[in-house]
């Protein structure tokens, strides 16, 4: 009998922890939207379970206010229970915090001391007229690792320099606000016209190292709202923003005039047995990214024509 009573005692004490955790006692209606009457054995499974569950989960009333939240979310948004109650839509919140209430389906947590920037995924069921239930999970791998594989993809593997694809990504805006508001902008296109030769007499090696050196010597040249790339495996591109094409004909002169002083390192040639030629373009009413790089590539045949 004494067991029995024990026992009794002990399933008691364990109703009133989950009941802490419910949301029954968040002092809102939100017990009515989890299938059973305050306080009854069925709640406070479901209560328990949503608190055990492997993501942040939380009861919103009215898409108002927040009227209870496991402890994941709290790890998560890194907040206590109480202050989740106290938030409200439209008001000065972390836009992170205002995001729960706009429909967001990513959440971007920013780093706080030592806890880690986080990326969660909203997902929100309907649980009936006044109440939804949401749910975030971690999905911040995820999210790095997809924007590894995009900075990979977008990256030249030999300079670190933005590639082609990237290049016209940057581009397109740039050409959209000249075309709005009239800004001037210059694109430059150098060609190394004989690095293949090169590569052949030298190696593979010495030409590459060679081209990474031209690299960090072009990258100085920049101004920091500049943009170099490198196009293809001979030829890099300069966008020179708020630049006109007599300004982009300066910038070329000063560049021209300095390669021959860069100094070799291990394993390259000197930069000065590279021959290149440039090749400029400014914007025009009617210009897309096309049309754009294209005047500027044929200045480059041209010049390379008139030095054969």
């Amino acid at each position: 009998m004494a067991d029995v009573i024990s026992q009794r005692h002990k399933m008691s004490q364990l109703k009133q922890q989950s009941a802490d955790h419910s949301p029954a006692n968040t002092g809102s209606s939100a017990e009515a939207s989890m299938g059973s009457p305050a306080g009854s054995g069925r709640q406070l499974f479901q209560a328990e379970v949503l608190e055990h569950l492997p993501m942040g989960v939380m009861v919103l009333q009215n898409n108002e206010k927040i009227v209870w939240v496991n402890t994941l979310s709290c790890d998560y948004l890194g907040i206590h229970r109480e202050q989740f109650q106290a938030l409200r839509p439209n008001s000065s919140n972390p836009s992170y915090l205002a995001a729960l209430f706009d429909g967001s389906h990513i959440l971007h947590v920013p780093q706080s001391g030592d806890r880690p920037g986080l990326y969660l995924r909203s997902l929100d069921v309907i649980m009936d007229d006044n109440h939804t239930l949401k749910y975030l999970s971690d999905i911040s791998e995820t999210v790095m690792l997809s924007q590894a594989l995009e900075d990979v993809t977008l990256t030249d593997s030999l300079t670190g320099l933005p590639n082609m694809p990237s290049l016209v990504r940057l581009l397109d805006p740039m050409v959209s606000r000249s075309r709005r508001y009239e800004t001037p902008l210059s694109i430059v296109i150098m060609q190394l016209n004989n690095i293949d030769d090169i590569a052949n007499e030298f190696g593979k090696v010495a030409a590459e190292n060679s081209i990474t050196v031209l690299s960090r010597f072009l990258r100085e040249q920049t101004r920091w709202a500049d943009i170099l790339g490198r196009v293809d495996s001979a030829s890099f591109m300069f966008i020179l923003q708020e630049t006109e094409y007599q300004e982009a004909e300066k910038f070329v002169d000063k560049v021209t005039s300095q390669i021959p002083g860069i100094e070799p390192v291990d394993e390259t040639v000197e930069i000065s047995r590279i021959n290149f030629c440039f090749g400029i373009s400014g914007w025009q009413k009617g210009d897309d990214v096309s049309s754009l790089m294209g005047r500027a590539r044929q200045e480059c045949i041209t010049a390379l024509n008139s030095h054969l």
